[in-house]
């Protein structure tokens, strides 16, 4: 996109752009975020005011009034947007591409928010008991590259260690085996049994920042080991191409994965956190590893997809993922 330009009108040419910028789409909506932002806190400052009319005693009278600060965002073009697409795109494409865009940005939005969200709320309910390496136990690390915990700080038992390495064992039948990639992370599975996740309503959790996954017995152990273990993955290809996680690129399969799946669910859903990339490509490793396992995933469960419409486009490319970690 430009930065700057000589002319604005309708018959600016290339020549008319002084300066460009290309940019993936974290950093596009990461700078719209930031002088977003600012704005804000110029508003703040110096709050702007109005005049409305309103009716008393019998006139109309002058009234002034505080306006609300609002982001304004606006799916139209400039004359300098529309003329440089058109390098790029046929004209008769521009509009189509740039719904398209426009609709990936709103996503996109979505993710940073909740990232944001996330990583400023991971240190203030007290993670380092349930998540840390305190009480962790190498039973599995030899042959699973992991190393188990309790959520509730106490000494993990015997039973629940089968427990964990059950579901490991169907995993890497189902994908491939990620002992070594486990390893090298240095990955903490912590266990929760019959109770939510810590200070959560969630039964599984993937937390980046204490290389952890926590497991509930919950509904199906292994189905909600399969959907963090997914976010482990999606992490750590996303690591490789300095992104927060690999669905975040709609260009990567990972992504394309991400995308296919929020388009393809049994119902739309309005949940920002159900449309969340990260999310939609973890319901998709699940999806694949329910279908792999005979586990039955509800028609009631609108936010996973159809099976005809999973195992017609979604399917082969999560074949294709797992072809490319082995």
């Amino acid at each position: 996109f430009p930065t700057n330009s000589k002319n604005h009108k309708k018959n600016c040419t290339i020549d008319d752009f002084i300066d460009m910028c290309v940019v993936d789409l974290d950093l596009l909506v990461a700078t719209q975020n930031y002088y977003y932002s600012l704005a804000k806190q110029e508003y703040d400052q110096k709050p702007d005011t109005g005049i409305k009319y309103m009716f008393k005693e019998g006139k109309w009278e002058q009234v002034e009034y505080l306006r609300k600060f609002r982001r304004r965002d606006s799916n139209s073009m400039t004359w300098v947007q529309f003329n440089l697409s058109k390098i790029f795109y046929d004209e008769k494409d521009i509009w189509k591409n740039h719904k398209e865009l426009q609709e990936e940005i709103t996503y996109k939005k979505i993710d940073l928010k909740l990232e944001i969200e996330e990583i400023e709320s991971s240190y203030s309910k007290g993670e380092q008991t349930s998540y840390s390496e305190k009480n962790t136990v190498d039973d599995l690390l030899f042959e699973f590259g992991v190393m188990v915990k309790l959520q509730n700080g106490m000494l993990i038992q015997q039973i629940d260690i089968e427990k964990i390495k059950n579901g490991l064992v169907s995993f890497f039948t189902t994908f491939t085996n990620l002992s070594e990639t486990f390893r090298k992370y240095g990955l903490i599975i912590s266990y929760s049994k019959e109770k939510h996740m810590h200070a959560q309503n969630a039964i599984g959790i993937f937390s980046s920042q204490f290389n952890a996954i926590g497991v509930s017995s919950i509904g199906n152990f292994d189905r909600t080991l399969s959907h963090e273990l997914g976010h482990l993955i999606d992490y750590l290809i996303g690591d490789s191409l300095k992104r927060n996680y690999a669905s975040d690129d709609k260009n990567h399969i990972c992504g394309q994965i991400a995308i296919l799946f929020r388009k393809n669910t049994i119902k739309r859903q309005t949940s920002e956190y159900k449309n969340r990339s990260k999310e939609c490509f973890a319901r998709a490793i699940e999806q694949f590893f329910c279908i792999r396992n005979d586990i039955n995933i509800s028609e009631k469960e609108t936010h996973y997809c159809h099976t005809e419409k999973f195992n017609e486009r979604i399917f082969p490319l999560v074949l294709e993922l797992i072809k490319t970690m082995q």
